[in-house]
């Protein structure tokens, strides 16, 4: 498991509260009985099998049954990226699924970054297309591979603005995730 923590894994992680992420990793990962988990946290066993028990079915309920293809996965981040900068709404809503979330991370430093997960095909589409306006003029763009996946890199000049990763299921675009934040670009 601790192999193949990916970062959707990790996205995932964040939703649940801090006791239950708690319980799931000593867990999942570390493999520590019930009863050590339940004396480390302070709580009882059975709220810890119970916490357990919740974390597996929200994983479960947000993992997709069947993974796209690769080239399907990156026809569907080339047809977003293109669909944004053209402003052409109503191919990117056929792009994105009904319950498609936005996530975005400027580390507080990114004026353009939402604060908050932006949830459905309208709100995300509305609010992609909407942060199109603060490219510079001169950003180019740049397929490449990032957490073992397709991404699409903005470049302005020579400083990367943001790295941009998807979801798919069913053909459709289920999540996006949009990093912004210069402290983890730097590393790019």
């Amino acid at each position: 498991m601790a192999e193949s923590i990916s970062l959707a894994f990790l996205v995932l992680l964040e939703q649940f509260q801090p006791f239950e992420r708690a319980v799931f990793l000593l867990r999942e990962v570390f493999e520590y009985e019930f009863a050590e988990i339940a004396t480390m946290l302070g709580k009882s066993e059975v709220a810890c099998r119970r916490s357990f028990s919740r974390s597996k079915l929200h994983l479960r309920e947000h993992r997709p049954r069947f993974p796209a293809s690769r080239e399907t996965h990156r026809q569907l981040l080339d047809g977003y990226v293109q669909a944004v900068e053209t402003g052409e709404m109503k191919t990117l809503i056929s792009l994105l699924s009904e319950d498609v979330i936005l996530w975005t991370d400027g580390g507080g430093k990114i004026k353009t970054a939402a604060l908050h997960p932006i949830n459905g095909r309208d709100a995300v589409a509305r609010f992609s297309v909407g942060t199109r306006r603060f490219l510079a003029e001169n950003y180019r763009k740049e397929i490449a591979e990032v957490n073992g996946q397709p991404a699409v890199i903005i470049r302005a000049g020579d400083q990367v603005f943001s790295v941009i990763t998807i979801e798919v299921e069913a053909e459709h675009i289920r999540a996006i995730r949009v990093l912004a934040n210069p402290e983890k670009l730097a590393r790019i």
